[in-house]
Formats: structure tokens, sequence, C-alpha cells
């Protein structure tokens, strides 16, 4: 189907409500510049014991070649924190970048696709499921992997947003983002219980808003109930 269309069901038609971040959130932020600060001048001082740098290759054999699309590309991303693994006070947390779902890639030919690593390289990144497949692009920055698993994208040409469920690859829903032909909504990302949505308002004044977590998106108990219904 093409990224028009909508096809969530009776979620599509509930509309996000949200307010514009600040108050404590700007506080907040202030407050982790700060301590970014701070890690990034430890890291120069050699405070924090330097370690090897690990890095993944996204494979591009599966990707489509020229057609009458032209060539497909990957042009957005979103990793899974939950992939983070614990460390005890002698090692360092590290990202399990080849397990399955932990890393999210969308294309200019409208794929969401999964990847784990490959049998023989942990490193090199293969497609293991496709989770959606629409007409226009997926953006950079349209992308968002929440701990529990629920894939989240925005959908610029609907104001929507949609969401998978990373173990089964099913549509969980999709919610209309208020404020349409007034907010063009850019990029997305997550953080507790909240969705935060840059948006461009009447093509002059960036917005940041932030939304709360549909429910079905809270806990995989969540995503049984929109099943079942």
């Amino acid at each position: 189907d093409g990224d028009g269309d909508v096809d969530g069901g009776p979620a599509a038609q509930e509309e996000l409500g949200g307010e514009p971040a600040g108050g404590e959130d700007a506080e907040m932020e202030e407050q982790g510049l700060q301590a970014g600060s701070w890690l990034a001048k430890g890291l120069l001082q050699g405070s924090i014991p330097a370690e090897p740098v690990v890095t993944w290759q996204i494979s591009d054999g599966w990707l489509h070649k020229a057609g009458s699309e032209g060539s497909e590309t990957t042009s957005a991303m979103a990793v899974d924190s939950g992939c983070l693994e614990a460390a005890d006070e002698e090692e360092r947390a590290s990202f399990r970048g080849g397990s399955l779902g932990c890393v999210v890639v969308g294309t200019t030919q409208g794929r969401i696709i999964q990847l784990r690593g490959a049998y023989s390289d942990e490193h090199l990144l293969v497609p293991e499921r496709a989770v959606e497949k629409r007409k226009l692009p997926i953006r950079s920055g349209s992308l968002h992997v929440f701990p529990n698993g629920f894939v989240v994208a925005l959908r610029h040409s609907t104001g929507t947003l949609q969401a998978f469920d990373s173990a089964s690859g099913a549509n969980v829903g999709e919610w209309r983002l208020p404020w349409r032909g007034e907010v063009r909504w850019l990029t997305l990302c997550g953080g507790g219980d909240s969705l935060f949505v840059l948006g461009l308002r009447n093509e002059k004044r960036v917005e940041l808003h932030r939304f709360p977590i549909p429910q079905a998106l809270r806990s995989p108990a969540g995503l049984a109930a929109t099943a079942a219904a």
C-alpha cells in the first residue's frame, strides 16, 4: 500500500494529545548537557579507560538494484536500547548489535527491515524480516525502537505514527498526530513514557512536542489486547 493509506484500524482514528516540550523537561535537558560535558572532559583527560571501537556493517546485497524506482539505499536507522547488555563494576556495558531486532532500518523504497548478525560474522548485519512496505521513502529520523520491542515509524504524508511488534512483525496500530495542515512533522524519538516529535508549523516555526505513549505500546499485554480487539 502507499504511504497515504492508513491500515491501523480503529487505532488510526485516535488522535494523540500532546504538549510543547519545556518547563521541567527543559531544566532536565540543561542538566543532561552539563553531565555530557563532564563525561567528554573525563574522556579527554583519560580518567575513563578507553576501549576498542566496535562497528557493524550493513550488507547491501539485499537492496534492490536500479529499476523503475531507482537504486534502493538505507535512509533511516533505529536501535533498541534494550539490547544494551548490563555489565558488572569491572566491565563496560556492551551493545548486542547482531541480535535480531536490535537494529532496524528504513529504505528509500519504503521498506522497514529488521537486521541480525550474519552467521559467519555477527558484525555484518543482514536482513531477517521486512515488517512494512510502502511506496514512499522512509525518511531519516522517522524510526524509533522502544526497549519493549515496539518499532514506531513516522508517516510524513499522513501525519501519523505507525507501530509494529519487532518480535512478530505484526502491525499494532496507527495514530494520527494533531494539527494536520498546520504542522509538518519531521522527526521523532522516544524516552520513558513519552514520544517526542519535531514539527514545522506553517513552514516558519520549529516546535518540539511531547506525546504520551499509546496504551497499546506500553507492554506486550497491551499488544495482546489490541490484537484481540
